[in-house]
């Protein structure tokens, strides 16, 4: 029987990744508490079990430098050599030679892309292989189901040769369509994978940028059990990365001037996770300086943001530190002061349908709250209808919905309609989707939210709401603007699902839009 070599390397892969985030996590505590014989012990094992896997595949590279690193674990291990914060830079600037040999020796053999270093922060990248460990029980569940909705299916498609009643091909069906449920609940399971990998690898992240910064921190991580869908994990790379990176930069006092403060010297900063019935909250903390509220004032003042800033609330001034090219900073440096950073958090946040607040106090910390749904791959959408073609916009942003009256208006602008005596700005769909307006007797508005407005989408046709299954676009169609998926339809015809805020901000710039 062959051997598949690319499978098992594949799976060494996996195993040395992991390993290697357990070991780095591990060396983080061991340079907090340097006597910790465990801790180092367990480094020991992994880094041995590494080396004989390794060799074992005949990796030699590998195992040899895991060798090299298992030699300055022993000398520790034997007390020949203190645990020291150089000792530990070296241990982990060995992992990072390990990525890399695994890189050249495992991943490209295999086919597989290169991914970021472990050493500034987890990246994405479009190339990606994605996939996703599932248990068996998971998939004899889903095959069980399959099984059902094949022998549901014939027993539907058997009733009607026979010309049974309707009542009877109707409770064929719901039973048929009830299967299909489960089956669609059972994949939604599959997917959802456990956020303790990606908040485990920012360990390290608050370690090597706390030293580069001169600064002393100590990331607490809970809520790490806590599953999202794999999508998701995935498109909170990013956004955690920077938030991670403002409490280190921005939140963070120095050691003396916390001292100062009569503060612990350490900085403490909060990652943590919990599930409600409703979706994820994901919250990122500092007990630093807080935000700058009077220096904030200013810069909305000389951007000429608010016109009465004295009456803002703590809300809605903290709100602006998410508009691009806003920042307090005096002084650019290779991660501050150019304006880069948290309008990417709320960006990434809008793709994944999440919302980010941000609450603070001065001289006591921060604390920035990411909301997001269950899952990105299903949806409670709204069907509008634009020159006989249908589009679904999110329903989560659908405020109400009303008939139009276009008197006054060319119906190719833009313009202001009054909702109980409330000026709202209104667009018309077809506009910002360059589509070519039909001639129909009534149109109708959606009011949408957006950033705490409200705007009026102008429709053809209204076709009411429903679950919709978002399906990613082909790789040719991922940078459309304005368009996060598309779905099938009961007729089998495919609709775009828009993104809403993203429409709205082209249509706030005034910026020309590609046919969809």
């Amino acid at each position: 029987m062959a051997i598949d070599r690319d499978a098992i390397l594949k799976r060494f892969l996996e195993e040395s990744e992991d390993r290697m985030r357990g070991m780095e996590e591990s060396l983080v505590s061991l340079e907090e508490r340097p006597k910790d014989k465990e801790v180092l012990n367990g480094i020991f094992r992994n880094m041995h079990r590494l080396k004989g896997d390794a060799h074992v595949l005949d990796l030699i590279p590998i195992s040899e430098f895991a060798h090299t690193l298992e030699d300055l674990l022993e000398r520790i291990r034997g007390e020949h050599l203190p645990v020291s914060s150089h000792v530990v830079t070296m241990l982990f600037r060995g992992m990072d030679v390990l990525r890399d040999l695994l890189c050249e020796n495992v991943r490209r053999p295999i086919g597989l892309p290169a991914e970021d270093g472990g050493g500034a922060a987890p990246g994405s990248s479009a190339e990606k292989t994605r996939s996703i460990r599932v248990s068996v029980d998971k998939l004899d569940s889903i095959l069980d189901l399959t099984c059902e909705i094949a022998a549901s299916g014939e027993r539907l498609g058997q009733g009607l040769r026979e010309g049974c009643g309707f009542e009877e091909a109707q409770s064929l069906h719901a039973d048929a369509g009830r299967l299909c449920r489960n089956l669609q609940e059972a994949v939604m399971k599959a997917r959802m994978v456990p956020l303790m990998p990606l908040f485990r690898h920012y360990t390290r992240t608050v370690r090597d940028l706390s030293q580069a910064l001169g600064k002393r921190a100590c990331l607490s991580i809970s809520g790490e059990d806590v599953e999202v869908d794999t999508a998701m994990s995935d498109g909170l790379r990013d956004p955690l990365t920077h938030l991670l990176r403002n409490a280190l930069d921005h939140g963070l006092e120095s050691p003396g001037q916390r001292e100062s403060a009569g503060k612990n010297s350490i900085g403490k900063i909060g990652l943590t996770a919990s599930q409600g019935a409703d979706g994820i909250m994901i919250q990122v903390s500092d007990d630093g300086g807080g935000l700058p509220r009077e220096a904030i004032l200013q810069r909305a003042r000389s951007l000429g943001l608010a016109k009465d800033t004295d009456r803002l609330s703590d809300a809605e001034l903290f709100a602006m530190v998410f508009l691009p090219g806003f920042s307090t900073s005096q002084a650019v440096t290779t991660m501050s002061g150019r304006g880069v950073g948290l309008d990417i958090v709320q960006r990434n946040m809008e793709s994944l349908r999440g919302t980010v607040e941000v609450e603070s106090v001065e001289g006591q910390g921060t604390t920035f709250t990411l909301r997001l749904p269950l899952t990105t791959a299903i949806i409670q959408g709204f069907l509008v209808g634009v020159s006989g073609r249908v589009y679904v916009i999110p329903l989560e942003s659908v405020v109400e919905c009303s008939a139009f009256s276009p008197q006054g208006f060319r119906r190719d602008r833009c313009g202001i309609l009054s909702l109980r005596g409330r000026p709202i700005p209104f667009v018309h769909l077809g506009r910002l989707l360059h589509v070519p307006l039909s001639s129909v007797e009534r149109e109708s508005v959606v009011f949408v939210q957006q950033e705490a407005r409200t705007i009026g989408v102008v429709v053809d046709e209204l076709f009411g709401s429903g679950q919709v299954v978002i399906k990613p676009l082909p790789d040719h169609f991922n940078r459309l603007p304005g368009v996060s998926g598309t779905t099938i339809m009961g007729d089998g015809k495919v609709a775009l699902v828009l993104d809403m805020p993203s429409l709205l901000r082209k249509a706030d710039t005034g910026k020309e839009l590609s046919p969809v």
